[in-house]
């Protein structure tokens, strides 16, 4: 049956996906990966891939399941290290440390302060997971400022695209991180060693989350890698900044 020329024009009955819509991460794809473990897995082996990832991330703006995958995977092992370390109690790491350097080592606390450190560590575990998500938050839009100074933002990629990739991957983060805070229990050396070896594991992460970034925003690489430093360069500079003017203003006091 030829067509009329003379009918309107008709639209697709297919309606187009909403903004929520889109690629899933395997955490979100219940029907492909019924099992938590699959899930588990298959969600790392794809955040392993920032190629890969970056588009699914940036494709669906559902925050939700990352804030469950990161609750799921990534705050346990944190938040039960904290509990023991609150259930111990107040713990100097930095002593030994100091003296084995030939540096005075800090006063030992009051004792009449010892019940409210404690205290205050038992606070701290209560409200860890509350703690953590506050600085999700905070550091989710520092680092979103960040992409924005760097021009790394395109359009259709906002802000559920860098805290999707940011709580997703930190989740990975805190998977490994807790291993290392164990150097509170070693002695001075093997402390001192297993501390700078997680400061370069932080620093090779950051990398890594800003290439995740940057395949998210679709943007150059060094432009998803600065945009993700440049809160902590900001802050540096501010805070040298404001000791050389403390510092300028006392020598100008003492010649007075």
């Amino acid at each position: 049956m030829e067509e009329n020329p003379f009918s309107p024009p008709q639209s697709d009955l297919e309606a187009p996906p909403s903004p929520g819509e889109g690629p899933l991460m395997p955490w979100e794809d219940r029907i492909t990966y019924p099992a938590l473990g699959d899930r588990i897995v298959q969600t790392v082996q794809t955040l392993l891939k920032p190629s890969e990832a970056g588009p699914v991330l940036a494709g669906n703006r559902q925050i939700l399941p990352s804030l469950t995958f990161i609750a799921v995977v990534g705050l346990p092992m944190p938040w039960l290290f904290q509990l023991i370390i609150g259930l111990i109690g107040p713990i100097n790491p930095m002593q030994g440390i100091l003296k084995l350097f030939g540096m005075p080592a800090p006063p030992a606390p009051d004792p009449s302060m010892q019940t409210m450190q404690r205290v205050m560590q038992i606070v701290g575990v209560v409200v860890f997971p509350l703690s953590m998500a506050m600085g999700l938050g905070i550091w989710g839009l520092l680092v979103h400022g960040g992409l924005w100074l760097t021009r790394a933002l395109q359009p259709g990629r906002g802000l559920e695209t860098t805290f999707r990739t940011l709580i997703y991957s930190s989740a990975l983060m805190f998977m490994v991180s807790w291993i290392f805070n164990a150097w509170v229990f070693l002695p001075p050396i093997p402390a001192l060693i297993v501390l700078s070896l997680s400061v370069l594991i932080w620093i090779g992460f950051a990398i890594y989350q800003g290439i995740l970034m940057a395949k998210a925003h679709e943007t150059q690489l060094w432009r998803g890698i600065l945009g993700l430093f440049a809160p902590m360069i900001l802050l540096v500079c501010c805070c040298g900044g404001f000791v050389a003017l403390i510092g300028g203003l006392a020598a100008l006091a003492a010649h007075r």
